[in-house]
């Protein structure tokens, strides 16, 4: 029965030009792209695949995952960029995976990520999320997270699952507030608020450890800086300041004329 579903399977790997003829058993594929194919399923076999570390499903008509695709074991990347899904597949939740890539679809929820405990990189950018609280588990390994060109009106309720993430792209969102809970991102290195709707920000802002901080093309009438001690780079351009003051102690460490 295994030699008849690998058969079946190999042959419509060959079909999409996938693999060559000359493969004789799903083990010997690790590393598979069928990005580009045009492809609106998979075959329910697919999970016959248990040796695949990555996998490219980018650039294709799916709406939808097999739940075979759970025997994946071995599957650290996933990109599935670029289709159909309007929730992201619950068999996500049972895989290992360490990057994600799941921008350009049309994805509003994406609840099944709070048993996501390996993620370290994922992309959600251009897709149609409003809401992200408890999105995570609280103990998490997610290090880079990228949530821009979404609909993300407020940041409160989730920023407290980004404790280790260091590379955060919110731009391109509707946020209007910074609040004090954005303190959690204990971590963050690199943060993109840019083309938001942000008028008001936290104290508690200030205190992050970031390196790079993008806050141009916001709604920034009035801004007092102060602290961020690890600051290099700042980019405040498109806000239309009304007043704007610098305290002497303010980012030591900035390499760039503040715009």
């Amino acid at each position: 029965m295994k030699k008849r579903e690998w058969d079946l399977l190999k042959a419509w790997l060959v079909e999409h030009d996938a693999i060559d003829e000359d493969i004789v058993c799903a083990e010997a594929i690790t590393r598979l792209d069928l990005s580009s194919r045009g492809i609106e399923e998979l075959p329910e076999n697919f999970g016959l695949l248990n040796k695949l570390v990555a996998l490219n499903l980018s650039t294709n008509r799916l709406s939808f995952l097999p739940d075979s695709l759970s025997e994946l074991s071995n599957l650290n990347n996933l990109d599935i960029r670029r289709n159909r899904f309007e929730i992201l597949p619950d068999v996500i939740a049972k895989l290992s995976i360490r990057s994600l890539n799941a921008s350009g679809n049309k994805i509003k929820d994406v609840s099944i990520l709070k048993n996501a405990k390996e993620l370290r990189v994922l992309d959600l950018s251009s897709n149609a999320i409003g809401s992200l609280k408890r999105f995570l588990p609280i103990s998490n390994e997610l290090r880079t997270l990228n949530l821009s060109c979404n609909l993300i009106k407020e940041i409160d309720g989730f920023v407290e699952y980004l404790r280790s993430v260091e590379r955060l792209n919110l731009s391109s969102n509707v946020i209007e507030t910074i609040p004090s809970g954005v303190s959690a991102l204990e971590s963050i290195v690199e943060l993109d608020l840019s083309s938001n709707k942000i008028r008001t920000i936290d104290s508690a802002f200030f205190d992050l450890e970031m390196e790079t901080l993008d806050l141009s093309s916001n709604n920034l009438k009035t801004l007092n800086l102060f602290s961020l001690e690890s600051l290099e780079e700042l980019n405040l351009d498109e806000n239309g300041f009304e007043s704007l003051t610098i305290e002497d102690y303010f980012a030591p460490y900035l390499g760039i004329k503040i715009k």
